[in-house]
């Protein structure tokens, strides 16, 4: 969506958000295509364009594709087609995502489990979690797949793998972290997971519902979290 916004001390500016976890760089350099016409109209009715604002939307999670490099550089060609240097445009953007995911990590506890007997005889197992949809994984439907946790327990070299779901803790039907199945192995109440670059849209978005109390925050470096786990259990 783009926006045009003026006031009487300042010349207007225009900008546009591309969407939140945005994985085609396609999506900036079509919208930046679509400012560059913009200004050109602007400036045909009188207005004094000079400040261009991309918005956000930059991959902040570890691992995914594109990497924020790839979108980089997408952008810079655009920027330089349409909004070359000496142009007198000032370019902006709010990569508070890429910024603020990584710093994050959000550990849960297996609290609950249940095995169901799928046709065939394959199993699926269902864990519920000391965190869901309504603490700090509120944001995670959105996304396009789902992200799969680390486990913090020892195993042997390949455990078999299983479709799980992930439930959190308040018996609703929302309280899911994923739309979809990820495959883990058969853990055990009172098991860890980890789920790395829970930075943004996390702790801002939790809630209390039915009673639960939002997700403790403690400073770690490293290794220390293996061993903060080890002492919890």
């Amino acid at each position: 969506c783009f926006l045009v916004c003026s006031c009487p001390v300042s010349a207007p500016v225009l900008s546009f958000h591309v969407g939140s976890g945005c994985r085609d760089p396609h999506s900036f350099t079509q919208a930046i295509a679509d400012c560059r016409r913009v200004f050109e109209m602007g400036r045909g009715v009188g207005h004094d364009m000079s400040l261009l604002d991309i918005g956000g939307g930059f991959p902040g999670v570890e691992g995914s594709e594109p990497e924020f490099e790839e979108m980089a550089r997408a952008i810079n060609a655009a920027l330089a087609q349409d909004f070359p240097e000496g142009a007198g445009i000032e370019v902006i953007a709010e990569p508070g995502c890429f910024y603020a995911a990584s710093v994050c990590v959000a550990a849960v506890n297996i609290i609950a489990k249940k095995a169901v007997l799928q046709p065939g005889g394959h199993r699926k197992l269902l864990y519920y979690l000391s965190d869901g949809h309504h603490g700090t994984f509120r944001d995670l439907l959105r996304e396009p797949y789902p992200r799969v946790p680390t486990v913090v327990k020892e195993l042997c070299s390949k455990p078999p793998l299983f479709p799980c779901i992930l439930y959190g803790p308040t018996c609703t039907a929302f309280d899911k972290l994923f739309n979809e199945e990820v495959q883990l192995p058969e853990l055990d109440v009172g098991d860890w997971l980890i789920f790395p670059s829970m930075g943004a849209y996390s702790a801002a978005l939790s809630s209390t519902f039915n009673g639960f109390l939002p997700a403790s925050i403690c400073y770690i470096v490293g290794p220390e979290l293996r061993n903060l786990l080890e002492t919890a259990s």
